[in-house]
């Protein structure tokens, strides 16, 4: 299979045809300058999810929260983490081999260390049933609702 591809040479960009060995690297190589794609794991669960919910977001909404000061970086990491699959938890640890927490031996289990369910990353948001956890889940629920009502978004429920 041939592709016409970009190329830069002395006398500026030129189109040149490039045969594609393969269907995978190949064709991955060739779309990711242009789509971003081409490094992405398209048939995994998270980008299928993401996938099929994009026709239902409000776009504005949605992506203004990378925009936002009053959202701290670290925050925004955790949240591109989390939309990809990457937020760290004992499951990615086990399947990593490695530590869940530095200086630790390597991961054996999956149980969430304050409450000792099953850690992942929803587990981590909103479901480990650790006091002081519970809490924080009522205040980052509260202040979401806050600066929603501040940016003119409204509530109906049931959500």
């Amino acid at each position: 299979m041939q592709q016409t591809i970009q190329v830069q040479t002395a006398e500026g960009p030129a189109e040149t045809k490039a045969c594609m060995r393969d269907l995978d690297d190949s064709l991955r190589k060739a779309v990711h300058d242009k789509h971003k794609l081409g490094q992405s794991k398209q048939d995994s669960l998270y980008f299928q999810l993401w996938d099929k919910v994009q026709p239902f977001r409000v776009k504005p909404h949605s992506d203004a929260l990378w925009t936002m000061p009053s959202i701290p970086e670290s925050h925004k990491r955790n949240i591109f983490e989390y939309r990809t699959g990457q937020l760290w938890n004992k499951n990615i640890a086990i399947k990593g081999h490695m530590s869940y927490m530095p200086g630790q031996p390597i991961a054996r289990d999956t149980r969430c260390p304050l409450c000792r369910g099953d850690d992942s990353q929803g587990h981590i948001f909103g479901s480990c049933t650790h006091p002081d956890m519970s809490k924080q889940y009522i205040a980052r629920h509260d202040k979401a609702i806050t600066m929603g009502t501040q940016h003119g978004l409204t509530l109906s429920y049931p959500c």
